[in-house]
């Protein structure tokens, strides 16, 4: 027998001219046999090289693991990959790294140099806090527990519309050089337009409406308040009206509050008046809807003679004795006898000041 062995495949190679002829075709045919179940393993071919692959579909790996790889390097894509057969993949996009779960939903796994903000991304989010969004209302809801939502700790809050390319924003933020923290706690909804105060404590709330309607006078500083003129109010009801603009109202310390009659400027007068007999108007003060202060001027006439009685308007007065808060104070008149008379207010304003 006389042949050599090759180096890589282990075949039985005859010597050229010094084996015979039946071991010389048993030989090749055994060559031929094992160069026909060559797959380049290890002993069975020389192993195939990097510069010896050209890969130009996908390269199935039979449900096997690709294992002892240095690195996973991607081919960025222009955008999100989105064809059918695109689910349970990973891959980048521009600089990101993407992955399409087994339903095709595109999953951002990075962003802006770290991780996406996807659900659990966030540190100490741990059930049963939670962390959701809601596509149908464009809600991000926060959780503690479940049905229990979450506080949020931020600095300025910045409320946009809910519309593309929305660039205005109402921003919400806190005083500049806080020093201690308060709570604001929000009112509930009146059933009327009121005016919003707020206490010492942080507690916004609703005050009792001014009657007459709300007016610039209300929003002058704590402390003091003047109403607008009355013009030239004039009634013969003899039930009590809102004498106009004759409203205030007044946050105090709970030092005594000192109302007054001033003029505006103009006038200031009050007048009862009739056309056949004594007539007597009443004008009172109201506190919060409630009598506090009641003020007669009455004139004396006999027969069918006119009568007729005005005084300045700074004639009357009252001082009020409350506890600290805030009060809304009101000015009504009305015609008290039974006759064909008349209460007048003529530029008269409403002072309201606490006394210090």
């Amino acid at each position: 027998m006389a042949f050599i062995v090759s180096p890589n495949m282990n075949l039985p190679l005859p010597v050229v001219g010094k084996e015979a002829g039946p071991d010389y075709a048993k030989d090749v045919n055994n060559s031929l046999t094992l160069v026909d179940q060559h797959d380049h393993s290890p002993g069975r071919g020389v192993l195939i090289t990097t510069s010896g692959l050209n890969i130009n579909a996908d390269l199935p790996f039979n449900s096997n693991n690709a294992t002892s790889l240095r690195s996973v390097r991607f081919t960025s894509q222009p955008s999100a990959l989105v064809l059918p057969a695109d689910v349970g993949i990973l891959y980048e996009v521009g600089v990101n790294l993407y992955y399409n779960d087994g339903n095709g939903v595109v999953i951002p796994i990075t962003a802006s140099g770290g991780i996406a903000g996807t659900p659990g991304s966030i540190a100490g989010l741990t059930p049963p806090a939670s962390a959701t969004y809601i596509p149908g209302s464009k809600t991000f809801v926060w959780q503690s527990s479940a049905s229990t939502a979450a506080n949020l700790d931020a600095a300025s809050v910045l409320f946009r519309n809910i519309t593309p390319n929305s660039t205005n924003a109402v921003t919400l933020q806190a005083p500049p050089a806080l020093g201690s923290n308060y709570i604001l706690t929000l009112p509930y909804v009146p059933v009327s337009n009121s005016f919003m105060i707020l206490d010492s404590s942080g507690n916004m709330s609703a005050t009792i409406p001014v009657a007459g309607g709300l007016t610039r006078a209300n929003l002058v500083p704590p402390g003091q308040q003047v109403s607008l003129s009355s013009g030239a109010f004039s009634t013969t009801s003899g039930a009590y009206v809102n004498v106009i603009n004759l409203n205030l109202m007044i946050t105090t310390t709970g030092n005594p509050v000192d109302l007054r009659f001033i003029s505006d400027g103009v006038g200031g007068q009050i007048s009862a008046t009739s056309s056949s007999n004594a007539v007597t108007a009443q004008f009172r003060i109201t506190r919060n809807g409630s009598q506090i202060a009641t003020h007669f001027l009455a004139t004396q006439a006999t027969g069918a003679s006119t009568s007729a009685l005005t005084i300045p308007s700074s004639a009357l007065n009252h001082i009020d004795v409350v506890t600290a808060g805030t009060y809304a104070y009101n000015v009504q008149v009305q015609v008290l006898a039974g006759v064909s008379g008349a209460a007048q207010v003529f530029n008269t304003k409403l002072l309201a000041y606490e006394i210090k």
